[in-house]
Parts: structure tokens; C-alpha cells; sequence
């Protein structure tokens, strides 16, 4: 269900990027949904191979829904001023995405839940028991390969540390911050803030923060790797560089006439 949204007048330049992004994210997700999920499919993670594990078992209209749902799950702000609301067939996708995820198992006479892992995620975890494997990552290296990969559009770090990369790019009166984190449970996280300042602090100015391929794409507020094999390190540093191109590829016509708050 659609509507016209809030009027112009109403808007802080806060909302009127939480629209744009907020649409962008509808037509970026059926950009990738509509070519297979090429972008998904380079992030090696858990929870990435399941999505795509239930994406081949499910038609387009299933998917489409899902998508659509947890982007306005994850951007509120911008649905609700595009007069947008979770319908009953996005409803629908979600919980038979969540009964994939956790299907029932009989034990014992009782019916309970578990948590279903990926044909990949076994492949990998069993080829790693019999050492043909590794998911322990040489830091050092791959935080090379990373800023590799990252230095077009980003030009060098403003920090670069074994737990990760810190950018800073200047576009117009805002600045896009990226963040490489190694540091966590998995193995590489990452994420954009649009900000009014250089500094990574969520300040009441800044226009958005955690902005990230799985979330633009309703399937997953972060994103995360942690099904990188020690000899793709190199693949997965690719990955990133090209997934956060093509977020700022995008991001000065989001940007476009925006200015920070007097």
C-alpha cells in the first residue's frame, strides 16, 4: 500500500535521505534479485548461502515480498514517508523464510526447532575438520588485500589496523564513512554512515548509519562474512571493494541538493 507520503514542508533533510535511500533500496533490490543475486552471492557468509539456499526453493513474487518487507523493516522512517506499509503477502515471505531458517525436528517424541545450516556452510565445515580447510584468516594479509581493493574509490585509509579499516570520503557538505571491521565474531563485517562531520560518532546531524548490502536488500540488517576460506581472502576482499563501489556509485545522486542544517 502506497501513499504520497509526508509533505515537503514537514521533511528534515534526515527524512528526505531516508526517502530517496528508502526507494533506491526497492529498485537496488530488484537489480539484484532480478540478475540472480550476484552481490549475495559473494558474500560468504551463514546466513547469506541459507538466504540463497531458500531463494532456489522459492518463486519471484515469494522473494520480491520477503525483500520489500524487511526493507521497510530496516528503513521505518523512509516507508512511512513513502506511505508505505508491510503488507500481508510480505508478512508471509518473512515467516516462511524464519520456518526455513528454524524447521522442526522430532526427539524423543517432541516436536522442537533448530537452526538450519546451509549445504555450503557443511561443505566448508566438514572440509575443514579434514584439514583440507581454513577459516582462520592471516589478519595482516588480508587487511592488505582489503585496502587493495578499496582504493578505488577510497584513495588510502584513515586508519588501517589489524582489526580493520576505517574511510572518510568527502562528497559535497556530507561525508561517507566506511568501515571494515575485523575485530568482531565474524570474520569481516562492514558498513556506510552519511554524516555532517568526519567523525564516526552518531551525532543528531548525521543523515544515516548502518547502511549495507544485505540491508539496502531486506534480507539482513548487517552484513557479515564469516565463511571465508583462508585461500579467498583475496575473492572476498574483491567482494567488498565491489559492493561498496556500487553503493557509492549511487550515493551523490542520493546526496544530490542536500544540505547540512543551518
Amino acid at each position: 500500500m502506497s501513499g504520497n507520503g509526508a509533505r515537503n514542508e514537514h521533511r528534515t533533510v534526515q527524512d528526505e535521505f531516508a526517502l530517496r535511500y528508502y526507494r533506491w533500496s526497492l529498485l537496488d533490490s530488484q537489480r539484484e534479485l532480478a540478475s540472480g543475486f550476484p552481490f549475495v552471492r559473494t558474500v560468504r557468509s551463514s546466513l547469506s548461502t541459507l538466504f540463497l539456499e531458500f531463494a532456489d526453493g522459492e518463486g519471484r513474487e515469494v522473494l520480491r515480498d520477503f525483500m520489500t518487507g524487511g526493507i521497510k523493516r530496516f528503513n521505518p522512517r523512509g516507508a512511512e514517508l513513502a506511505g508505505d506499509v508491510i503488507s500481508e503477502d510480505e508478512r508471509a515471505a518473512h515467516q516462511r523464510f524464519l520456518k526455513f531458517m528454524t524447521p522442526e525436528i522430532e526427539r524423543q517424541g517432541q516436536r522442537l526447532s533448530s537452526l538450519r545450516v546451509s549445504s555450503r556452510e557443511s561443505e566448508i565445515r566438514e572440509r575443514e575438520l579434514r584439514g583440507e580447510t581454513t577459516l582462520r584468516l592471516k589478519k595482516r594479509r588480508f587487511v592488505r588485500l582489503i585496502e587493495a581493493a578499496l582504493d578505488q574509490p577510497f584513495g588510502t585509509p584513515d586508519k588501517a589496523l589489524s582489526s580493520g579499516l576505517h574511510y572518510c570520503l568527502p562528497l559535497g557538505p556530507w561525508f561517507a564513512m566506511t568501515d571494515i571491521d575485523l575485530s568482531g565474531r565474524a570474520q569481516l563485517s562492514y558498513s556506510h554512515q552519511i554524516s555532517a562531520r568526519p567523525t564516526i560518532d552518531l551525532r543528531p546531524d548525521h543523515l544515516m548509519a548502518g547502511i549495507s548490502l544485505l540491508a539496502w536488500c531486506g534480507i539482513h540488517q548487517a552484513t557479515r562474512f564469516d565463511l571465508i576460506e583462508e585461500s579467498q581472502m583475496a575473492e572476498a576482499a574483491q567482494a567488498i571493494g565491489a559492493i561498496c563501489a556500487h553503493f557509492l556509485a549511487h550515493l551523490p545522486s542520493l546526496l544530490d541538493g542536500l544540505e547540512q542544517p543551518s
